[in-house]
């Protein structure tokens, strides 16, 4: 009886999918919604934002440390802080800070990485020690942001760690955490791996000790080789990481050992080579490449830009380096990447520097804004740049995170202030200043989210068929791994409309909703089948 039942319920299903004519789609760009937030505006000085996108809840965290204060007098403060966000740019909750307190020393480069498997984060910093300098850490967090353990130390030998790098195993329910620290003099990259609760799996391990400095590690984690790709700045060719220096890789298999090493970013070795720092890696699961992308300064540029390449999945490089960035006067730098699922194409996002001083420093501006743009899977432009922040004064490290369920981009940057810095301020060897965390959702508006659970359990239904019928052609969906399914906004009209919601396991379910104009969205629970 429950098997016929699901049967004639496919049918029907598939009697009106077939016999009218597809839903429109919501066509190329990012659509019309466009959302500034003000994300953290305290009395201390906010930096260097990280975020990341939860698919089971459908939300945005942003991650942030803070140093100095504003007010004389006031507690100087090396904190870690974090906001979740919603895909429409509302503040969920109050702020909250990801570990307790311990002590006095600083706590810097806050990066999280999400567990679909327990809707946890694992969030990564470095924090300030007696005797060892800096050293990496680790401190695990409900999606609410209750801390669950930590903060916990990735090495127990004296590192001096900074820029840590966070990439979760879907494969293998890990996650790698990468640094560079100085335990053997000069800047050398390693890694940890650790299980979903925390315990290491693989003790921390050299990823490159080559000659010279190497540091700021980005990680990438392949899902259908079970692999990470690593690419940081490599100064084994200068004295100094000051001085001009290259971008380097490495393929590691999941469990850590190296597949290919010293991979050529970069072409070395040629009078136009310049110098390249600040870099990325976005990964194409289309086509299992990588884009591959860092700031370039070489002589042959219109200005310092960014410059990218396509990397293969075994670690080869898929054709020479090409530029992504510089068009516009000025520096453009400080960027990040990433694959757009469902749209075949990446977003880029950067500091620009078009509309400063031609005279200043590109590394001391005093009105660089934050600029966007897309990308076909070959690196070519799609469309034409867009400003997403030109306000006055600096805004600065810029990062995004992307919503395939909703189709939404949420960015995020540091707004500097022109203030006194009373007290510190700084970040290593960033000049100190006063500073925000500000924020803009852009994409796609939506028609209509709806939210599966199992009515015994709460817990999301994934793969369920969704119908949308009413004024306007049927739409079908599937609910992802949170249990939701979003429909975009394209000139429905309002009235009445019928959701039925069909899984193996499961009574047919249906809901009305009237749709007046307003994104609509509800939750709707399902009963299995006794």
């Amino acid at each position: 009886m429950k098997k016929k039942s699901f049967l004639s319920c496919t049918m029907l299903c598939c009697i009106v999918l077939f016999s009218t004519i597809p839903a429109l789609s919501s066509g190329d760009g990012m659509g019309s919604l466009n959302v500034d937030i003000e994300i953290s505006a305290t009395a201390l000085h906010e930096w260097m934002p990280s975020v990341t996108y939860n698919p089971i809840e459908n939300e945005f965290l942003v991650l942030w440390h803070t140093t100095g204060v504003r007010e004389e007098g006031g507690e100087s403060m090396y904190s870690l802080h974090a906001q979740r966000i919603s895909p429409d740019g509302t503040l969920l909750e109050d702020t909250f800070s990801p570990l307790t307190s311990v002590g006095p020393g600083r706590r810097l480069l806050p990066k999280a990485a999400h567990n679909i498997f327990t809707n946890q984060y694992m969030v990564t910093f470095c924090m300030e020690q007696t005797g060892t300098g800096w050293d990496p850490f680790i401190t695990l967090i409900e999606s609410d942001g209750t801390i669950l353990s930590g903060p916990l130390v990735l090495s127990e030998k004296p590192t001096n760690a900074n820029h840590p790098f966070i990439a979760f195993n879907s494969t293998r329910r890990e996650y790698l955490v990468a640094y560079n620290d100085s335990r053997n003099g000069e800047h050398d990259i390693f890694g940890v791996i650790l299980n979903e609760e925390g315990s290491v799996v693989k003790e921390d391990f050299a990823i490159c000790t080559a000659e010279g400095e190497q540091q700021n590690p980005f990680v990438y984690y392949n899902p259908k080789n079970d692999t990470y790709l690593l690419n940081w700045e490599d100064f084994r060719n200068v004295s100094t990481w000051t001085e001009p220096g290259d971008i380097y890789g490495i393929l590691l298999d999941g469990e850590g050992n190296v597949l290919a090493k010293d991979i050529p970013m970069v072409d070395f070795g040629n009078e136009d080579e310049g110098g390249q720092w600040l870099n990325n890696i976005a990964y194409n699961f289309v086509k299992n490449e990588f884009l591959v992308s860092w700031m370039d300064t070489r002589p042959s540029m219109e200005n310092v830009g960014i410059v990218g390449r396509i990397i293969k999945h075994n670690g080869v490089p898929g054709g020479p380096d090409f530029t992504l960035v510089d068009d516009a006067p000025g520096g453009q730098f400080w960027h990040q990447a990433l694959y757009l699922q469902g749209k075949n194409m990446y977003c880029a996002v950067w500091q620009d520097g078009r509309n400063d001083d031609p005279d200043v420093d590109i590394m001391q501006p005093t009105n660089s804004d934050i600029y966007g743009k897309f990308l076909s899977p070959a690196g070519t432009p799609v469309g034409s740049e867009f400003p997403i922040c030109t306000d006055e004064n600096n805004q600065k490290y810029t990062v995004l995170a992307y919503s395939p369920l909703m189709d939404r981009l949420l960015i995020a940057w540091r707004d500097e202030l022109e203030e006194e810095v009373l007290d510190g301020g700084g970040s290593g060897h960033v000049t100190a200043s006063g500073g925000n965390i500000m924020g803009k959702i852009y994409g796609v508006p939506s028609f209509l989210t709806f939210r599966v659970l199992d009515q015994e359990t709460g817990d999301p239904v994934k793969g369920a068929l969704a119908l949308v019928l009413g004024r306007t052609m049927p739409t079908m969906k599937t609910t992802n791994v949170g249990g939701w399914f979003n429909i975009a906004k394209n000139a429905q009209p309002e009235g009445t409309y019928v959701v039925v919601l069909l899984k193996f396991g499961y009574h047919m379910t249906s809901q009305l909703v009237d749709y007046t104009g307003t994104a609509l969205q509800k939750t709707i629970q399902m009963n299995r089948w006794r």
